[in-house]
């Protein structure tokens, strides 16, 4: 679903009413009663944008993030959360103490940034998560909220979860990234055809990693031949 834009119907900011009916056409007035409320906290003009927006649960909220997930899930918002399969033992058994987790502690999640305001601020559920916060590289601008653009996420969510008959998928921690050079490439065949990320060497091994570098997350995908890639950035 390609991201909603500004256009003839979006509200025009001079006008509470018509903002509190784009609003409640989009499913946001559900939590407070009075509607001048909603047009108080409508600070930015992208607040009304559809967008992926990565929500961090605090390390000791992790545990967390599956009933988050699934309460946005039960509201009818799209949304991803990476899961790390649990540690077998010989006989295929779950090993004490190894279930099944969250990974990076993200709870991706498509929406208006106002609706997650809203839910930060009324769902008891949802109310542990947090916006990531970024400084651009232009030092004229304040910080900003991360989000991410849908190819790419659609992208991270391709290599994190496309059946992988070779076992070739790997979970990178953000420190094996570091100080690596990257090329941008797109696999051309085979099960992660289509799949766009970042070339980097990990231990000697070819990898392409799909990668959100600024919610420091990144999915490896080992051992693709080179004749199987095509550079974007050449």
């Amino acid at each position: 679903m390609a991201s909603r834009v500004l256009d003839a119907s979006t509200p025009n900011y001079s006008r509470a009413d018509a903002i509190a009916q784009f609003m409640k056409r989009e499913g946001a007035l559900t939590f407070h009663p009075d509607v001048s409320y909603y047009t108080s906290i409508l600070e930015e003009r992208d607040d009304i944008l559809y967008r992926w927006y990565p929500m961090r649960i605090s390390y000791s909220q992790r545990e967390r993030a599956i009933g988050i997930r699934d309460e946005l899930l039960d509201r009818g918002f799209e949304t991803y959360l990476h899961l790390q399969e649990p540690a077998r033992n010989a006989f295929g058994e779950v090993k004490e103490g190894h279930l099944e987790g969250p990974i990076y502690n993200i709870v991706f999640v498509r929406a208006m940034k106002i609706q997650l305001k809203l839910l930060k601020r009324f769902n008891a559920v949802c109310c542990k998560m947090q916006f990531i916060p970024y400084r651009p590289l232009d030092v004229t601008q304040g910080t900003q909220i991360l989000w991410i653009p849908d190819a790419q996420m659609n992208s991270f969510r391709d290599a994190a979860t496309r059946p992988d008959p070779c076992e070739q998928r790997k979970v990178l921690t953000w420190s094996e990234l570091l100080e690596r050079p990257h090329r941008k490439v797109r696999i051309i065949t085979g099960p992660f055809e289509g799949v766009e990320g970042e070339l980097v060497r990990i231990k000697g091994n070819r990898i392409v990693v799909s990668l959100l570098s600024q919610a420091k997350v990144a999915v490896g995908i080992m051992y693709q031949p080179p004749e199987n890639l095509e550079l974007l950035d050449s």
